[in-house]
């Protein structure tokens, strides 16, 4: 099917496809994703999975994650796909929280959990970062800690950014509203 592509391009048009699809393309690339050999093209199509723009369809990505076709160590690239897409990111947040134990017991010890808690600091309420201090206080991560603290510091940054210029971008933006 992608025996065409170039393989340099392959994960642009996977990210495409998945920015611009629907449930029809998210199967395409589930079946790709089981079908393929190769490491490599398994990541590529891993990854968009997290970037379609429908949440039903990002929560069917976060579900694949956990299943019998994804490795252990490619389940984290998964999740913080769709944690990084700004319309799955609380999906993500509340499945990583959901399924703690069990991602906990994965994962404990290595340096894995840092792939979930980067996409974080994209967060930009101050209730996310309360929330993320909350949990990790109740579970904490040695493993993760400075990727967290790292996260948090760019959620009060982003936080402050938005307080001071939400107005600027807003009257700039509305600008580009009359064109």
């Amino acid at each position: 099917m992608t025996k065409g592509i170039d393989p340099d391009l392959r994960g642009v048009v996977y990210n495409l496809v998945a920015q611009n699809g629907s449930l029809k393309e998210f199967n395409i690339l589930v079946k790709m994703y089981k079908e393929e050999d190769n490491q490599q093209e398994k990541d590529r199509v891993g990854r968009s999975l997290g970037l379609f723009g429908a949440k039903t369809i990002l929560q069917k990505a976060l579900d694949f994650s956990l299943s019998k076709h994804v490795r252990y160590q490619n389940t984290l690239g998964i999740i913080a796909s769709v944690w990084g897409n700004p319309k799955g990111r609380y999906l993500a947040w509340e499945f990583v929280k959901k399924n703690w134990q069990m991602l906990k017991e994965r994962y404990a010890g290595g340096h894995y959990f840092t792939r979930v808690f980067t996409p974080a600091g994209e967060f930009t309420k101050l209730a996310d970062a309360k929330d993320i201090e909350r949990f990790v206080k109740k579970n904490p991560v040695p493993e993760a800690k400075r990727t967290i603290a790292q996260a948090l510091e760019q959620i009060y940054s982003n936080v402050e950014w938005l307080k001071r210029d939400k107005e600027k971008i807003r009257k700039f933006l509305g600008v580009y509203d009359k064109i």
